[in-house]
């Protein structure tokens, strides 16, 4: 039999990524890509978008919301790459101190993968010029709204293209934490 613990907070999980987003965003922002490359997202981004516009019974069953779709995750690329830059900029001393520690092969690799490829010269000096637009393209409402309609045409697909449904959720909540760091 466990003892009881008196000590116990209801309703509150001791660790989880939402929660560190919202108590501490820079940091939730680390460890967001210090466990995931540009690379990782463009091609999770490129699996969602081919299975929503391949869904028959997804919301993108027009042109207009395929291209709505399309725009959308071309924006949220770009503000991925921007969000990344900035938080390199913000741990410079983290990564200084990460990539001296590992091979040379293994830096390189590191940095092909996580090269911004989206955004201009002057974006990349100034990645908050794309958070800005960002926000003025888009509502909250709207970010969430579409990020859900992709969500549920992936998971309600029945193709032949199939995706690892185990990463859905883990991918929606960065997906969902950097777009709201974004507009708020």
């Amino acid at each position: 039999m466990k003892s009881s613990n008196t000590n116990r907070q209801r309703f509150h999980k001791p660790y989880h990524f939402m929660q560190l987003a919202e108590e501490a965003p820079f940091e939730a922002l680390a460890e967001l890509f210090h466990n995931f490359s540009l690379d990782n997202f463009r091609q999770e981004l490129a699996t969602w978008k081919t299975l929503a516009i391949s869904n028959k019974e997804s919301i993108y069953d027009d042109p207009d919301s395929i291209n709505d779709l399309q725009d959308f995750i071309q924006e949220l690329l770009k503000l991925i790459e921007a969000f990344y830059l900035l938080n390199k900029e913000k741990n410079k001393q983290y990564f200084e101190l990460l990539f001296t520690a590992l091979p040379k092969e293994t830096r390189q690799k590191i940095a092909d993968k996580n090269r911004p490829i989206l955004l201009t010269e002057e974006e990349k000096s100034n990645p908050a010029i794309i958070l800005q637009q960002f926000k003025q393209t888009f509502t909250k409402t709207y970010v969430h709204i579409e990020l859900l309609d992709m969500l549920e045409a992936i998971i309600t697909h029945e193709g032949d293209n199939h995706i690892d449904k185990s990463n859905l959720i883990l991918y929606y909540q960065q997906f969902h934490f950097l777009t709201g760091l974004a507009i708020t």
